[in-house]
């Protein structure tokens, strides 16, 4: 993305703990859903989406997100 680098998070073990802290574990289907949380410096959620899987996230758009709320 342009030379900027950004952390990825795995939500493995404890199994699904992130994703139950964010809102976007399901107990039913036992695995979290795609979900993509734009966090700024000071630890605030400025920006979050959960995607069902086959659904799409642009990368252009959460470029120009970034761009208004980093």
């Amino acid at each position: 993305m342009g030379g900027v680098s950004f952390p990825l998070l795995s939500d493995w073990h404890p199994k699904g703990e992130m994703g139950k802290s964010y809102g976007v574990y399901s107990e039913e289907k036992g695995f979290t859903v795609r979900s993509t949380v734009i966090i700024d410096k000071e630890g605030i959620v400025r920006y979050s989406q959960a995607v069902e899987p086959g659904g799409r996230r642009h990368a252009t758009e959460l470029a120009e997100i970034c761009r208004k709320v980093l």
